[in-house]
């Protein structure tokens, strides 16, 4: 019975959230012996798993955590499986394996959640730390980053009600159903194995300026305050301006241990934001000067863009930010299309950043570096996605909503091209409200992906042989079953 049982757990996690594939076992060209022998044919099909693999692709292995499954895995360059977590709450977005080799994940303890719980796994599926918040006030979303003291950053939608926000000069017929939803960044430190503090905090509330009301507080004229958020500039979508709850959307957050400062990505305003975690002073922003009345449409360089990030030491670029453009403008005719962008910080030599200059605008960042394929147009992501410094040079891309991983060489050439397979996982995110009228992503979409060097200490002393490859979606009906060659 207990073998039984085992069988019947791997055969969930795989086809749950293991991207739901047949298995190929390390070195083999047939199906090994498993739940699924003699009963679900191996159907080849070349769109899904190692596309590419060139001479010049860094050595390592890659994380793939789809949202709303119960598994998570790491894969080798030829695309086998040679580590994974699996987990009885279904996952959230962001996953980073930590230097001891933990996992720090999202999970969702309810499908009913819109925000998540951290929790932290060790190598062999331990839950050593879990950390949730009161749903009703506060909701952890999208990232998180472990600090080198041991805490965590998470971004978390703090519940701003009516009173406030209208008593703060908010025009209430722009908030849904009075549900309006202020980005913050929390530093948890862990007080027990489901606890932990609120030790540091930096909101988006606390900067707020307004032109709606002139008998309300924060009044005055934002384009003389670009230190602050306009409380009434509304997330654009499509060329609208649309009412929405989740009004800033913070969809990225990252540390800068060189510098103790936070950047943070603004996916609503297309900017990113600098914020010095020692005095908590929010101290750059860039992007889109429009948000805080400035300058005009051919001023705006970022559209919606994830993962915005410093480089770190040692890398290629070091110093310089990283960040996933996902919607660029185009011409008419052209194909909607990504990119990624490396781009310069206008720090001095002083080492602080730039007030704005006599125009009111912050000194934009250089842009030193940007790539949206060869031939361009070959990557779009709307959603998601995320874009890493690799050691050697290279540069990592995920493209979340085709489920694509594109590994570049130092000379912009790819080397390496993988495409994570259909999960079996579903994903009930209940929204805050109606803010994402994009049509529905792929099944095998990943929030980020990540890449691990050999040396990363995470590894040390641990089994990375290759266990089994996800090389095809199982058949979805018994005609497909049968006919499919």
């Amino acid at each position: 019975m207990n073998r039984f049982l085992a069988r019947k757990n791997l055969l969930f996690s795989i086809m749950s959230c293991g991207f739901g594939l047949a298995l190929f076992a390390s070195g083999q060209s047939t199906a090994p012996s498993s739940p699924f022998s003699g009963s679900v044919p191996v159907i080849k099909r070349p769109e899904i798993g190692v596309l590419l693999k060139k001479e010049g692709v860094g050595e390592g292995y890659s994380l793939i955590a789809p949202p709303g499954c119960n598994a998570t895995h790491l894969i080798d360059n030829d695309g086998y499986i040679v580590h994974k977590w699996i987990f009885k709450k279904r996952s959230g977005k962001a996953a980073y394996i930590l230097p001891n080799g933990n996992l720090l994940h999202a999970v969702r303890s309810t499908s009913a959640d819109v925000g998540s719980t951290l929790q932290e796994l060790t190598w062999d599926g331990e839950i050593v730390w879990e950390y949730s918040t009161d749903q009703t006030t506060q909701r952890m979303h999208h990232d998180f980053e472990r600090l080198p003291n041991g805490n965590t950053l998470v971004t978390v939608w703090e519940r701003i009600p009516r009173e406030e926000y209208v008593a703060a000069g908010r025009n209430p017929d722009t908030v849904p159903n009075n549900e309006m939803w202020v980005d913050a960044i929390h530093e948890i430190k862990p007080t027990g194995t489901d606890s932990g503090n609120v030790v540091w905090r930096w909101s988006a509330w606390n900067y707020p300026i307004q032109d709606f009301d002139k008998t309300r507080a924060n009044y005055g004229d934002p384009s003389e305050h670009p230190y602050r958020i306009d409380l009434n500039q509304l997330r654009e979508d499509t060329g609208a301006f649309n009412k929405l709850s989740d009004w800033l959307h913070i969809n990225a957050v990252s540390y800068d241990p060189r510098r103790d400062e936070i950047m943070l990505s603004s996916q609503a305003l297309s900017e990113l934001w600098v914020v010095s975690r020692k005095t908590g002073k929010w101290v750059y922003r860039w992007g889109n000067p429009r948000r805080y009345g400035k300058g005009g449409p051919d001023d705006q360089v970022l559209f919606n863009q994830h993962d915005t990030h410093i480089i770190p030491d040692g890398y290629r670029g070091a110093g310089n930010i990283l960040l996933f453009q996902n919607v660029n403008p185009l011409t008419e005719g052209e194909a909607r299309y990504s990119s990624v962008m490396e781009v310069k910080p206008p720090v001095g030599a002083s080492g602080d950043w730039p007030a704005p200059n006599e125009d009111g605008i912050f000194p934009p960042c250089e842009v030193v570096w940007e790539y949206n394929g060869k031939p361009k147009n070959t990557f779009y992501s709307p959603i998601f996605s995320n874009v890493q410094r690799l050691q050697g040079g290279g540069t990592l891309i995920g493209v979340g909503a085709m489920g694509l991983i594109i590994e570049l060489d130092a000379d912009e050439n790819p080397v390496w091209k993988y495409r994570a397979s259909a999960a079996r996982g579903r994903v009930k995110l209940k929204k805050l409200e109606k803010w994402n009228s994009l049509p529905p992503a792929a099944p095998n979409t990943f929030f980020r992906a990540h890449k691990y060097a050999p040396d990363y200490p995470a590894f040390e002393g641990r089994d990375l042989t290759p266990k089994y490859r996800l090389v095809a979606a199982p058949p979805a009906t018994e005609t497909e079953r049968l006919d499919t060659p």
